[in-house]
């Protein structure tokens, strides 16, 4: 007898419950769908934006150029030869280029940002000896990575010590 009571009142409670459970997940339903075309709005927007905000910078993933290359060379040499170039344990400066030749260029390193690049170079340069500067001339391979900065300056490392 309890137990065809306790069936019957949960029977009644869910007869009664069920038009409002009904009407709870259609409005769920109903809030999850505007969110979705908010969230779909806000995503257009954004994307918009992005495209209209992007400065106009060149791209440094672009095959690099041997003038590029053999400028930011001539530029770095000019402040710092390698001490296994210039013959002396504190290196060299002021390079004078006579040459430079652009034997391979790798591909971009997407991780370092930067192109490899085996030159092989030949000039001359002022030798920093322990008391006095000495004129000496060069002619090696180096392995360079060419970066480019944030605002488009392009500038050398010299691999090769």
């Amino acid at each position: 007898m309890k137990s065809t009571i306790i069936s019957l009142i949960t029977s009644i409670i869910i007869i009664i419950s069920t038009p409002n459970l009904l009407a709870q997940a259609k409005t769920i339903e109903e809030r999850l769908a505007d969110l979705e075309k908010r969230v779909a709005a806000l995503e257009a927007k954004s994307s918009s934006d992005q495209t209209i905000r992007k400065p106009q910078t060149p791209k440094t993933t672009e095959k690099i150029t041997d003038e590029i290359i053999i400028s930011t060379i001539k530029e770095k040499l000019k402040k710092e030869v390698p001490p296994t170039w210039a013959g002396s344990l504190m290196g060299g400066r002021n390079a004078v280029i006579e040459k430079i030749d652009v034997q391979q260029i790798g591909n971009y390193n997407e991780q370092g940002k930067y192109w490899p690049v085996k030159c092989r170079v030949k000039g001359i340069c002022d030798a920093d000896l322990l008391f006095e500067t000495k004129k000496v001339a060069f002619d090696k391979v180096g392995d360079f990575k060419i970066h480019q900065d944030d605002y488009g300056k392009w500038y050398a490392e010299i691999e090769t010590f």
